[in-house]
């Protein structure tokens, strides 16, 4: 019936989606913080945040990796189901934001013990992956809304 509530288990998956893209923006958001420093040219700072996150054990990497690998099936889906093209084209979005992701991996993955040319370069590009993902996420975020 019109103006009939969505049902209680849809509501959920909704609310699910989007807390996990809304927590993966905030990662985004927050390591752009400390990347703020490489892109103004003042690299120690940022060098010094990603050495330390590194140090972190395996288990706290798997629990930040976690909303991110979540809302991906979450939102195939929502698509898949009949979410429409909103839910297709924030599939595609938090898609594009997880390559450029793993780029970031791999980026940080090439930051040795020192602050080099290539450890520069590196966070350099770790900024602007992270620039890049931060509308990606939100656009996918807003999309996803039912």
């Amino acid at each position: 019936p019109a103006g009939a509530s969505p049902p209680i288990a849809s509501t959920s998956l909704h609310t699910m989606r989007r807390f996990l893209l809304g927590v993966l923006l905030g990662f985004v958001l927050l390591d752009l913080v400390f990347d703020a420093d490489a892109l103004a040219g003042r690299y120690e700072p940022t060098f010094a945040f990603y050495q330390a996150r590194a140090l972190h054990p395996s288990w706290c990497r798997a629990v930040l990796l976690a909303p991110i690998l979540l809302a991906l099936p979450l939102l195939l889906q929502h698509a898949r189901t009949g979410g429409g093209a909103r839910a297709w084209a924030a599939l595609v979005l938090a898609v594009a934001a997880n390559v450029a992701g793993a780029a970031v991996l791999y980026q940080r993955g090439l930051l040795t013990h020192a602050l080099d040319e290539t450890a520069r370069t590196a966070l350099l590009r770790i900024g602007c992956l992270h620039l890049a993902m931060a509308p990606l996420v939100a656009a996918a975020a807003a999309l996803c809304d039912p």
